[in-house]
């Protein structure tokens, strides 16, 4: 191969790498969970709390947190209730190097059919500054999962149970001669 036609391949690869490369920033609006794995009861509901900081790794400027998006691939007759994030959130603003929250962000209720032992998830994130520019602060994935309800039969043998012991103890103590 000639060195002419090496240094045009060198030069043809290093624009093309040049070109291919895409662009990658820090958000500046990051999104955190304070408690992204929580547990409710069939017929409960579970609110998740979160804040927003703004990092400013690209911008000095405020952002304006404008819209919410939860994907959730929860059970039939789930709803989701997001007055928390239009109360607490929505248009608010976030300046430069400051957090937002921990505040409540949106509630889940399940129907009293579902199942207990049944895991469902999604993510959340904010929409920031405005409808035309908009954009996305990281996705944070949340749990919930759904337990039993305990029997109220249940705790009263427990409780009975533990008091006929503590009875029995300070019976003894009473009947004990030296």
């Amino acid at each position: 191969m000639s060195p002419t036609r090496k240094s045009l391949l060198t030069l043809a690869t290093v624009v093309i790498i040049g070109f291919c490369q895409m662009v990658v920033h820090a958000d500046p609006l990051v999104l955190s969970l304070t408690n992204n794995s929580l547990t409710t009861v069939p017929g409960g509901s579970v609110t998740f709390f979160g804040s927003a900081t703004n990092t400013g790794t690209t911008s000095t400027q405020t952002d304006t947190i404008t819209g919410l998006t939860h994907p959730f691939n929860g059970p039939p007759g789930a709803s989701t209730d997001d007055s928390l994030f239009i109360a607490n959130f929505q248009n608010h603003t976030v300046a430069n190097g400051n957090t937002l929250g921990p505040l409540a962000i949106f509630t889940v209720t399940f129907s009293t059919s579902v199942p207990a032992g049944s895991s469902y998830s999604g993510s959340v994130a904010f929409v920031y500054n405005g409808s035309i520019n908009e954009t996305f602060t990281n996705q944070v994935p949340f749990t919930i999962r759904i337990v039993a309800v305990p029997e109220p039969m249940t705790l009263v043998l427990l409780g009975t149970g533990l008091a006929a012991f503590a009875g029995a103890r300070t019976n003894r103590r009473k009947t004990k001669v030296y």
